[in-house]
């Protein structure tokens, strides 16, 4: 069984934990074809090898990619904002987390911690894939996006806006969570990552045990 790590933000990690994200979408090693995404056609999937096969239009050479994080039945362990409880002293063993402090508690002794630098140790949260596919980043459906734990708005109809949180939405812009989350994107990839219409990874996953041989 493979593990492998992920970085979620908090809003995403809280997704999670109210089990209403399932889903997430991510363009690892698939920089080279992503440069000119629509050079390239999705062609197979091998599980056994771990591979997506790409074909170049026009001229058919191919691209092998692994894929990022496992196949079905794999885990993936989440990296999330941290830090090191304030009771203890560090490397205790007892942590805090931002997804469940959003503003920052007089509790802290210290700022808090990206996502990247989380060590082991400090993982609460374990994925076990369920799924994978290719697609390009603009076919997510209002279903997957829902499944990307994309939230209501809290004060007006439709979903959130996460370019501008704090903006009342109007004429239904943000009607769909289809739209909602292609803001997610742009606040976290760019508006121009958007517009090129990546290929993308879809994991599909639920949440698991911690693997019994996790730290060794």
């Amino acid at each position: 069984m493979k593990t492998s790590p992920m970085l979620y933000k908090p809003e995403m990690v809280s997704g999670i934990l109210k089990k209403i994200k399932t889903e997430t979408r991510r363009t690892n090693g698939l920089r080279e074809i992503n440069q000119n995404p629509d050079d390239w056609d999705f062609c197979t999937m091998s599980i056994k090898e771990l591979r997506a096969n790409f074909v170049r239009k026009g001229t058919g050479e191919v691209r092998e990619i692994r894929m990022p994080y496992g196949h079905i039945g794999d885990v993936i362990w989440v990296r999330e904002t941290w830090q090191y409880d304030c009771h203890w002293t560090q490397g205790a063993g007892d942590f805090v987390y931002k997804a469940d402090n959003p503003t920052k508690s007089l509790m802290l002794n210290d700022e808090w911690k990206p996502s990247i630098h989380m060590p082991k140790d400090a993982c609460r949260l374990f994925l076990r894939v369920l799924d994978v596919r290719i697609e390009r980043l603009h076919d997510i459906s209002n279903e997957s996006a829902i499944a990307e734990g994309i939230a209501k708005h809290a004060f007006a109809p439709g979903y959130k806006n996460y370019i501008n949180p704090s903006k009342f939405l109007a004429f239904g812009d943000f009607d769909s969570a289809r739209t909602s989350f292609f803001s997610l994107w742009i606040s976290i990839n760019g508006e121009s990552s958007f517009d090129a219409n990546p290929w993308v990874w879809v994991y599909s996953f639920e949440i698991t045990d911690k693997p019994k041989d996790f730290l060794k």
